[in-house]
């Protein structure tokens, strides 16, 4: 701009050139027999990391060696076609930015003063999980469960210190320890005659994490070490009929989240979340669908009474196929009742947060497809 000068703050605003090179390198050992399979290897990538800063009257230049490297382990063990069990490990680092390295202080806005940490450590995250399926093709029975689990070592945080002169924080990165997560799920969908008429399916899911990092509680206090704890145990069972032109399911599962704050207990909470109702579809001899779902949505338990509600949610389809089914027309009706809501909520070591996103939830929309077969043969 040519009037830069009448709005550029030069002892506020920065430069920063990186320049990095990285190079990948793998070794990676495998046994296939009979039965089970053997993957283990490792990933090295080292990498120079050259950064250019300037800022104020600041103007350096950063260089970082850094040697990554990232085991990994994959076993197989299939007794059977339809029956396997897998267990596979990754590790992988990751390393702070050059900036939060550089002992600078960035004091563009008074009130969050951030400072870079030249001691801080790459964190390094290791992930391992378990999976077993199997299934019986004559009696219609699949099986399916894993278990999966992660720890990170040396994760970073920020901690917060107030400064009463200026009434507001300063902040520096920091590593911290004890962040970890587990869950695993079962799940189960068998047929209950030969011809596969009735069917029943079920599934339960487990999910614990433990969130580490560094709170201020006021402003006359210093960050402290702060434990968030969170489960989460869900519960899915349905039933379904199907024959040639209808199938029909009736379904129904339950949510139990409980999450604990070591050093604010007030944000302690036991929620419950409810679904139940049913969904079919109808294939008419002349080549048009009808599909239609009807399902309640329940929340309890929340702190804010407005979130406990109840929302009967509504969606229909109509299809119909021409051309032996190359193509087809599609009118889909979504929340047909107006009652949905955009609600998610991220429990970590800070705290937790509830959301509420606005949107058009129910709306209309017309779909046509045309399949092409630009390859020949029937396939």
């Amino acid at each position: 701009s040519q009037n830069k000068e009448e709005w550029l703050d030069p002892d506020q605003s920065k430069y920063a050139e990186y320049k990095k090179y990285e190079h990948d390198a793998r070794v990676t050992f495998r046994v296939n027999r009979e039965t089970w399979r053997l993957s283990a290897g490792m990933a090295f990538r080292p990498q120079n990391t050259k950064m250019t800063y300037r800022k104020g009257d600041v103007d350096t230049i950063a260089k970082q060696n850094v040697f990554n490297f990232s085991p990994e382990v994959d076993f197989r063990y299939q007794p059977q076609k339809q029956t396997q069990l897998r267990f596979s490990y990754r590790g992988r680092s990751s390393d702070p930015s050059m900036e939060n390295l550089l002992p600078i202080t960035d004091n563009s806005n008074p009130l969050n003063i951030r400072t870079g940490n030249p001691d801080l450590k790459p964190s390094f995250t290791h992930n391992l999980e378990l999976r077993y399926n199997t299934s019986n093709m004559d009696a219609q029975r699949f099986i399916f469960s894993h278990v999966r689990g992660s720890f990170t070592k040396n994760a970073i945080s920020n901690i917060r210190q107030y400064d009463e002169t200026t009434g507001g924080w300063k902040t520096m990165p920091a590593n911290i320890n004890g962040n970890w997560n587990i869950s695993g799920n079962f799940t189960v969908n068998t047929a209950l005659d030969t011809l596969s008429t009735f069917n029943v399916n079920t599934s339960t899911d487990i999910r614990y994490a433990n969130n580490v990092g560094y709170v201020s509680l006021n402003r006359n206090s210093d960050s402290q070490k702060n434990y968030t704890r969170d489960l989460s145990i869900s519960e899915r069972l349905g039933g379904s009929y199907r024959n040639e032109w209808i199938e029909f399911e009736v379904a129904g599962s339950v949510r139990y989240n409980h999450a604990e704050n070591e050093l604010q207990p007030n944000a302690n909470l036991d929620t419950w979340m409810y679904t139940y109702g049913f969904n079919t579809r109808i294939d008419m001899p002349w080549g048009t669908q009808l599909a239609t779902d009807l399902n309640m949505n329940s929340r309890r338990g929340f702190s804010d009474e407005s979130v406990n509600t109840n929302e009967l949610i509504w969606n229909v389809q109509v299809s119909q196929h021409f051309l032996k089914k190359t193509l087809s027309v599609s009118l889909q009706f979504h929340d047909l009742l107006r009652e949905l809501s955009n609600f998610s909520r991220n429990i970590s070591a800070m705290g937790r947060t509830d959301t509420w996103n606005n949107s058009i939830n129910s709306y209309a929309m017309l779909t046509v497809n045309y399949r092409l077969n630009i390859f020949g043969g029937r396939q």
